[in-house]
């Protein structure tokens, strides 16, 4: 096995095609692993060697002593000044070997040896994936699984007249730990297209983009919504005229989309539209596919009207290999990720405990009800399934049944047209729209503990970046904090509703998380005090005092709504007129 640590680049490539060529398997790691999930991964695959750059060359030194099977440390990108030689000195101290890449690269020159090729059954990566509860889980891809996907995936683009060619040009932004990222640059380099590689640096991204003038172009919702957010605020913020023209340039491209299924308009388009797409580097771009999480039905129409350019979304997830569904090209409808690729069998399994039958014929209630054809949790089956959990079987077969169906925890539900819709998750986890898995429930017994928390809902959802919480104080605990500075006389309501008691709070769990060591994302972001505890009677307790989830997220909408304003992460920031 090969350990492959660092940012995307054309090294990371370089190692893992090497690594192919001997029929070794690639281990995945993100840049940005804490410590204890980077020893773990490399102690539970008992990686000897493994590929960085001089900036992951200081967290591996440190992780050293407990990682007794690391015994070679590869740099990419040479030697780049005296720190990196410092780190070296330290690495070598610590016992590591320490080579450099291009050295490598040169003695291989000089003594090749015969590759020996995978077969299709082989491992080719273990990927692992978000650690929600507990250490996270490796899951094992074959390169047969893979090359599925990515055939699959070049066949759906053909049906839509888009192809990898050695005309199209692609950048590498999203992480190579991701195997979203890994089949696209499989279909980039199949098709003999050219390849470009960010910086790495999340800021200067739109600068990665105006340099490369992608023509293919893969990303997730959190970018899209950005652009969304930046394209708005800029036009509608500045001078009224220009705030005019945008506002009815979008109402008008808006209406042709809707009534004739088209985001072109020549006038609008010469007078804003190509302006704005050549002000992010998108002028070249034809294609674009979003996967990892759902795109707001606003954002995904305005991309389209906005970019100039096809846009699809996929579902998938790292056990299978990457994309299973994709909308069709001409499909214009939103909310939906599409109907089945040519990788692998999909169907529903009814969910009798959450209401969710395979016999519904509808979904929602009231005037949002809907038609459909069967709800449930999403099984898929095919060669793109993984081979289960590297050294957890317990763990694989609580999600593959005895047929080879993957019981992925999403909960789905076929339109009438045939398109698949996730309307919920059958565990107490959700997916950010960065792509990490979150479990409420392990931040909620984190910041239980404190004092001034006697009970918390944590939210989120695949259209935010980060988690929110609804806190019930502890009213005693309040009561003394509120005396210490001088709020003697207010009802407890009163003091929920007080900046300085909510500033207290928020200060408390933010120190619980800190101690914790909860991830970036796992971290509440913003709270509201609610003055009522949760309750069997009030209908946000079971019988057995768990969180009814569903119905405390329908009773906290608007605050929940509005902490994500305040934070600055709402879907929607700009209100552009609807056109019915």
């Amino acid at each position: 096995m090969l350990a492959i640590y660092m940012k995307n680049s054309i090294d990371w490539v370089v190692a893992e095609y090497a690594a192919y060529s001997f029929s070794a398997v690639v281990v995945a790691l993100y840049d940005t692993l804490g410590p204890d999930s980077t020893q773990f991964i490399l102690n539970q695959t008992e990686i000897t060697t493994i590929v960085c750059t001089a900036a992951e060359l200081p967290k591996l030194v440190q992780a050293s002593s407990k990682c007794p099977y690391l015994k070679n440390v590869v740099i990419s990108g040479g030697c780049t000044g005296d720190a990196q030689f410092e780190a070296e000195c330290d690495a070598r101290a610590a016992g590591l070997n320490v080579l450099h890449l291009e050295v490598i690269e040169t003695e291989g020159q000089k003594h090749p040896i015969a590759p020996e090729l995978p077969t299709g059954e082989d491992m080719a990566s273990i990927m692992y994936t978000s650690g929600t509860t507990g250490d996270p889980k490796g899951a094992m891809l074959t390169h047969g699984g893979i090359l599925c996907v990515c055939t699959a995936i070049k066949d759906f683009c053909l049906t839509g007249g888009h192809a990898f060619t050695s005309e199209s040009v692609y950048l590498s932004y999203l992480p190579l730990a991701h195997i979203m990222e890994r089949t696209s640059l499989v279909n980039s380099f199949s098709g003999g297209s050219r390849v470009g590689f960010s910086q790495g640096n999340p800021l200067k991204l739109v600068d990665d983009i105006k340099a490369l003038r992608p023509t293919v172009f893969v990303t997730v919702p959190r970018l899209l919504n950005r652009i969304y957010d930046s394209i708005t605020a800029k036009m509608l913020n500045g001078k009224k005229s220009v705030a005019f023209l945008f506002t009815m340039g979008v109402r008008a491209k808006l209406r042709r989309l809707r009534r004739h299924g088209t985001s072109r308009h020549a006038f609008w388009d010469r007078l804003l539209f190509h302006k704005i797409r050549a002000g992010l580097g998108l002028d070249r771009c034809k294609f674009i596919i979003s996967g990892s999480a759902p795109l707001s039905p606003d954002v995904l129409d305005f991309c389209r009207i906005a970019l100039l350019a096809t846009l699809v979304e996929g579902y998938g997830q790292t056990e299978t290999c990457g994309g299973v569904t994709a909308t069709p090209f001409k499909d214009l409808a939103t909310g939906f990720v599409g109907a089945p690729i040519n990788a692998a069998e999909i169907r529903l399994e009814s969910v009798p405990d959450m209401g969710y039958l395979v016999t519904d014929r509808t979904h929602g209630e009231g005037s949002a009800a809907v038609p459909c054809m069967g709800r449930g949790e999403i099984c898929v089956r095919g060669p793109t399934v993984f081979k289960g959990y590297f050294k957890q079987p317990d763990k694989t077969t609580e999600v593959v049944d005895a047929e080879g169906w993957l019981h992925t925890g999403d909960v789905g539900m076929w339109s009438t047209l045939g398109q698949l819709r996730i309307i919920d998750r059958k565990k107490n986890i959700f997916k950010l729209s960065q792509g990490e898995y979150v479990a409420p429930e392990k931040i909620e017994n984190v910041l239980v503990t404190c004092p001034s928390v006697a009970q918390i809902f944590v939210a989120g959802d695949s259209f935010h970046s980060h988690v929110v919480g609804i806190i019930v104080p502890d009213e005693p605990a309040i009561r003394l904090v509120a005396k210490a500075n001088g709020l003697l006389n207010a009802t407890f309501r009163e003091l929920c509703d007080h900046d300085l008691i909510r500033g207290i709070v928020k200060k408390e769990i933010e120190e619980a998380s800190k101690r914790a060591k909860l991830a970036g994302f796992e971290r509440v972001r913003e709270i509201y005090l609610h003055h009522d505890l949760f309750t069997v009677d009030n209908e946000l307790l079971t019988p057995t005092f768990k969180l009814r989830r569903g119905d405390a997220q329908k009773l906290f909408k608007s605050e929940i709504d509005r902490m994500y304003v305040l934070t600055g992460d709402s879907v929607v920031k700009t209100t552009i007129p609807d056109i019915k």
